[in-house]
């Protein structure tokens, strides 16, 4: 059961880290001015620019290469989990630097997701669930997939009526 459950876990991380990738593509240049601001300018804008398309192309790469296979290896579950351990540290260091509450820009400009220890402490659980999910052999199937696509879709319910 605890293979499934990690399944489920991890299809529906993939699913959100492709959702992100996607929605950050759509406002490119508000996510990295955004990312800019929230770091106080203390990282060139370029170097910005250049580390926002590689993260964008691995939100996007990795998910759709397992989604698209319907396998998932131990070397993406890995990409993914630094991937949220990379955002937490950005999160870490933007309240850090007193820019709590603003939003992070995680899913673009038309989700509000803003910059505080709520979003902290759920990338740490991601975060964990990742490295923990190491330990099992993921299944994955169609019934995996369904319960993972509902749960990403309430959980962007969620959010869209939060925004607003």
């Amino acid at each position: 059961i605890m293979n499934i459950l990690f399944g489920v876990f991890i299809i529906f991380t993939f699913f959100l880290l492709f959702i992100s990738g996607i929605l950050k593509s759509l406002s490119f240049d508000y996510f990295t001015f955004n990312t800019y601001e929230i770091l106080n300018k203390k990282i060139s804008k370029p170097i910005i620019n250049i580390s926002s398309i590689i993260f964008i192309f691995l939100e996007l790469f990795i998910p759709l290469v397992s989604l698209l296979n319907f396998t998932i290896k131990k070397w993406q579950i890995i990409l993914v989990a630094f991937s949220y351990l990379f955002t937490l540290l950005i999160l870490l260091t933007a309240i850090y630097m007193g820019n709590k509450n603003k939003s992070c820009g995680c899913f673009g400009k038309n989700f509000k997701n803003n910059i505080n220890w709520y979003k902290v402490i759920e990338n740490l659980l991601f975060f964990l669930f990742l490295c923990t999910s190491l330990f099992f052999k993921v299944t994955t199937n169609y019934i995996t997939l369904i319960i993972a696509a509902f749960l990403i879709f309430i959980y962007f319910i969620s959010k869209y009526k939060r925004s607003f």
